[in-house]
């Protein structure tokens, strides 16, 4: 017989309580579980999305410098690793996907990998403009599909938030430091050393009496090209 509070409960309640009793199960069960498992997927991803990259010219080597962007690591695993994880992962995947039939686990599978590719370009249109030579661009995505898909066999199969949030880090961290990437924390970062700049040549300006020094602020374009100088120049090549 149904209760007062089963009748008033809503059936978004019931979602909510389980993925959060989920993701707390998740994020209590290290990366150590299942090793084999997760690299071999890491693996198979890797040379999967190296060979889009290189291919369809995404991908070039150009590390940036270390000395003026330490933080990055840190950061990227706070933004977008550790939120999207959440969301994409933790939120859209039941934990006892295992323990079901393969054609609900491929489902669950390709809805996340999916949802996450879409984000992307919504980023882009929305709040990320710098992004949209990337976000909007076909091979990337499917390299960002591909991604989603082993972040969540990943999370199904270790039962763990933080093997899928390695991934994605390690995915992350090497495309950003090493392979041409780019990141918001990344412009911003690149942005204040600019205005740094411009405020420390207006006071040494002021002190010589010189009063026509303009105000500068700077945009993410600027902050965009102050990152690409920080890496050594590559040939030109199409991202179509």
């Amino acid at each position: 017989m149904e209760t007062e509070a089963d009748v008033n409960t809503k059936p978004t309640d019931g979602f909510l309580r389980s993925r959060s009793s989920d993701f707390w199960q998740a994020a209590k069960t290290g990366p150590a579980k299942n090793i084999g498992i997760w690299l071999v997927i890491v693996a198979t991803y890797s040379i999967a999305a190296l060979t889009i990259g290189f291919s369809f010219g995404i991908y070039h080597i150009q590390p940036l410098d270390l000395g003026k962007f330490w933080f990055l690591p840190l950061t990227l695993v706070l933004f977008p690793c550790i939120p999207e994880e959440f969301v994409f992962r933790a939120m859209l995947l039941p934990l006892d996907l295992a323990a079901g039939t393969w054609q609900r686990t491929i489902g669950y599978v390709l809805f996340s990998a999916t949802a996450f590719t879409l984000w992307h370009p919504l980023n882009a249109l929305t709040i990320n403009p710098t992004a949209q030579p990337f976000f909007l661009n076909v091979p990337f995505l499917v390299i960002v599909f591909l991604l989603g898909i082993a972040c969540s066999l990943s999370y199904i199969l270790n039962r763990s938030f933080w093997v899928p949030v390695a991934i994605h880090w390690i995915t992350v961290v090497v495309w950003v430091l090493f392979l041409g990437g780019r990141n918001l924390v990344l412009e911003w970062w690149a942005g204040s050393l600019i205005q740094l700049e411009v405020s420390g040549y207006r006071i040494a300006s002021g002190l010589r009496g010189d009063s026509s020094v303009p105000r500068v602020t700077p945009t993410r374009l600027d902050a965009f090209n102050r990152i690409q100088t920080s890496r050594p120049a590559t040939s030109p090549s199409s991202n179509s």
